[in-house]
């Protein structure tokens, strides 16, 4: 009976939520989210809480001040467009935040995050070179998946694209955006202090050093990012060799 009840629970809650979080794994959503949560807390003077675990059916004194938003990574791995597109029109009518990193990246931790987190069972049998090239789990999936959401804006209610390199530069002016979005209230000197407290550890903790990327992985990486669509701003050419050899 209670299994049943929490699944009601949740099934309501994904109804009443008016924001939808989508992100492609490791692309900075828990940190973004976790500095979003203790700047509410401190705001209105409430105990810590997740977005993940607030789903109550009623909501009482400054409580009811906290945005209903759900947090997704929709079909990461399916390269069936129906499945999305299906999705997608479920939010219609609702207010879309999407959070995306450079697909480079993304990939890189992705491949730690498969293997060291959750074990699965297909990334298990890959090395880091055959995991970037993989049609479901590589880079051609994360380019897809990401310039399909990044189109999707005119099919919302309302939408709101983040990049994790802006964030990470700019967070004061890139949170406030997203504060205007959610409707919360923006306090400049608390949300300082709350950015200032809030560490950036949502990817390098999972990462190897010892695995790195050759150079004809490099390659590799660059020239599909000729697929990813330009307007979202990521160059080909931007320097990086933290994880090459």
């Amino acid at each position: 009976m209670f299994q049943l009840l929490n699944r009601i629970r949740l099934a309501l809650h994904r109804q009443q939520c008016t924001y939808w979080f989508i992100s492609f794994p490791k692309s900075g959503r828990t940190w973004t989210k976790t500095i979003v949560e203790i700047y509410l807390c401190r705001l209105y003077g409430l105990p810590p809480f997740t977005f993940e675990k607030f789903t109550p059916w009623i909501r009482q004194g400054a409580w009811q001040q906290i945005p209903r938003l759900f947090f997704v990574h929709p079909h990461c791995r399916e390269t069936d467009p129906k499945a999305t597109a299906s999705f997608m029109r479920s939010l219609t009518r609702k207010k879309v935040i999407f959070m995306v990193r450079d697909p480079r990246e993304v990939v890189y931790t992705y491949f730690f995050r498969l293997q060291k987190r959750m074990n699965d069972a297909k990334a298990l049998t890959m090395d880091l070179p055959e995991f970037i090239r993989d049609d479901e789990l590589g880079i051609s999936r994360i380019i897809d998946f990401t310039n399909t959401w990044y189109c999707a804006g005119t099919q919302f209610q309302d939408y709101l694209c983040l990049r994790l390199e802006d964030v990470q530069e700019n967070p004061i002016q890139e949170i406030s955006r997203l504060l205007t979005f959610l409707d919360i209230p923006i306090n400049s000197d608390l949300l300082s202090e709350v950015v200032n407290d809030t560490k950036d550890r949502t990817t390098r903790q999972i990462e190897d050093s010892s695995v790195l990327l050759s150079v004809e992985d490099r390659k590799y990486l660059d020239k599909a990012m000729s697929a990813l669509d330009p307007q979202i701003g990521y160059q080909v050419d931007r320097p990086r060799v933290d994880h090459m050899e």
